[in-house]
This record gives structure tokens, C-alpha cells and sequence, in this order.
């Protein structure tokens, strides 16, 4: 999707992976974004 929309000349400032209420960033190098860690999301 990154590549498909560059190819279009439409920024993407970060990718995002949402699963089981923690979401993750594809592009964070940190040990807190690895997958089974993320960032839990806040209730509404």
C-alpha cells in the first residue's frame, strides 16, 4: 500500500498494524513496537 501510494505522489507518514486491542508501528525500531507488545488502544 506504501508503494502504491507513492507511486502516486501521496505521502505516508506510518504504517500501523492493529491487533487484539494494541496497534504497532511498522516503522518504530524500538523493542515496545515488536509485535506482541505494541501500544495498547484507548476506550472510547
Amino acid at each position: 500500500m506504501v508503494v502504491a501510494l507513492a507511486g502516486h505522489g501521496v505521502p505516508v507518514q506510518d504504517a500501523l498494524l492493529l491487533r487484539a486491542d494494541r496497534w504497532w508501528s511498522y516503522d518504530c525500531p524500538d523493542p515496545c513496537c515488536a509485535p506482541g507488545r505494541g501500544t495498547p488502544c484507548r476506550a472510547a
